[in-house]
C-alpha cells in the first residue's frame, strides 16, 4: 500500500480556496508539442474478435445495412481490417489500407503488410479509377494536428468518386462534459481530460505523446462544409458521431498533392517515412482535373 496524505481545508477558510480553484490561469496548448503519429496505433481495436464485443458502430449502424457486394469500397485508416477481411471473405469488393498496420496483437509495425496494401490502392486506382465509396473509422479522433485532420478527409475527398459516399466517425465533445459534470469517478476508468482550443488532448505514454481528437457537433457540420460533404445521415450522441455522407466534385490538384504527401511521407521508428507518395500521386493523377 502507498501511504496518502491529505491536506483538510478548515470551513472557514472555504471560499478562500474556492475563489483560487475557480480563476482562470491559462489554457491548454498541444500544437508545439513532438508527434510522432505512429504511435496513434495503440488505439487499433481487435474488433471482430475475442466474441466481437469491440464492434464498430460505424459499420454496424451505416455501413452494413446499405452496402452491396458490387461497388468499389476502400476503408482508409482500417487498423488492424477486420470489417474489411470478412466483408471481403463474404464477396465484398472492399479493400482496405491501413499506413500503421501491427504485426498481429503487438506494437511492431508491419511495413510489408502496408506497402502491399499502397500497391493494391495504386493498382486499383490506375486500372479501375476512383472509389464507389471509402470508410474512416476511427481515425478523425486519432490525428495528432489540424493539419493531419485535413490531410485525412482531403485523402478520402481524393478516393471517392463524386457522388460516391464516404463513411467516417470520431469522438464527441460531449464525452468531455460528462466527464467534466461528474461529482465522482463513475468506473475505474474515468478520466479527466485537458483540451486545447482546436479539441485535442495529449497523454504521455511509452515515451511519446498520444493524441485524441474531439469534435463538437457544429465543427462537425463545418468540416463537411469546408470538405464539400453533403451530409445523407448522420448519428450524433454524448460519446462519439458517425456520418454518411455524399462527396462533390470540388476537389483540387493542389490540395491532393499536399494532403499525399502528408499521409503518405508520415514518419516511421528509426527516422525513415512511408515513403509512398510518389506512387500514390501517379495513380491519382489522371483522375483529377
Amino acid at each position: 500500500r502507498t501511504p496518502l496524505t491529505v491536506f483538510v481545508i478548515p470551513d472557514v477558510e472555504k471560499e478562500k480556496y474556492q475563489s483560487y480553484l475557480n480563476k482562470t490561469y491559462g489554457v491548454f496548448e498541444y500544437s508545439h508539442l513532438e508527434k510522432t503519429t505512429y504511435i496513434q496505433t495503440y488505439a487499433q481495436l481487435m474488433r471482430l474478435r475475442n466474441g466481437g464485443s469491440l464492434k464498430s458502430n460505424l459499420y454496424e449502424s451505416l455501413i452494413l445495412p446499405i452496402i452491396a457486394k458490387t461497388p468499389r469500397g476502400i476503408d482508409f485508416g482500417s487498423g488492424q481490417g477486420d470489417y474489411a477481411r470478412m466483408l471481403r471473405a463474404k464477396g465484398y469488393n472492399l479493400h482496405d489500407l491501413e499506413l500503421f498496420r501491427r504485426k498481429g496483437a503487438g506494437n511492431t509495425l508491419d511495413r510489408a503488410a502496408t506497402n502491399r496494401m499502397i500497391d493494391t490502392l495504386v493498382d486499383d486506382l490506375k486500372t479501375r479509377g476512383r472509389y464507389d465509396y471509402v470508410i474512416c473509422d476511427s481515425v478523425l479522433n486519432s490525428v495528432d494536428s489540424v493539419e493531419a485532420e485535413w490531410s485525412v478527409l482531403t485523402v478520402l475527398k481524393g478516393l471517392c468518386k463524386a457522388g460516391g459516399s464516404i463513411f467516417f466517425s470520431g469522438r464527441s465533445r460531449g464525452e468531455l462534459e460528462t466527464v467534466l459534470k461528474q461529482t465522482q469517478a463513475a468506473s475505474s476508468k474515468s478520466r479527466l481530460y485537458f483540451i486545447d482550443h482546436n479539441g485535442f488532448t495529449a497523454l504521455y505514454r511509452k515515451g511519446h505523446w498520444f493524441y485524441q481528437k474531439f469534435h463538437s457537433d457544429d465543427e462537425v457540420k463545418q468540416l463537411c462544409r469546408v470538405h464539400g460533404f453533403r451530409i445523407k445521415r448522420s448519428i450524433f450522441n454524448c460519446k462519439s458521431w458517425y456520418l454518411h455522407v455524399i462527396n462533390d466534385d470540388s476537389l483540387s490538384w493542389a490540395s491532393l498533392e499536399k494532403a499525399v504527401r502528408f499521409e503518405f511521407e508520415l514518419p516511421l521508428p528509426g527516422g525513415s517515412t512511408i515513403g509512398r507518395s510518389d506512387d500514390v500521386l501517379a495513380a491519382f493523377r489522371p483522375l483529377i482535373k
